[in-house]
């Protein structure tokens, strides 16, 4: 059984909706990107403590 470990999480986080696309806790996984607003959020991310919020598109 894996340890778990505790990840501080800062109160915003950038969002990235997906489309077509299921992601489990944990994984890792490659997805473009190609909406202005999305790279915005993604270059935050890796400027910051590289964490984005996926959240299902409709």
């Amino acid at each position: 059984m894996k340890d778990k470990t505790d990840v501080k999480i800062n109160n915003i986080m950038p969002c990235v909706p997906t489309r077509d696309l299921v992601v489990f806790p944990g994984m890792s996984m490659h997805f473009d990107v190609g909406r202005p607003r999305t790279i915005k959020s993604m270059k935050n991310a890796m400027d910051g403590d590289r964490l984005v919020f996926l959240c299902a598109q409709k």
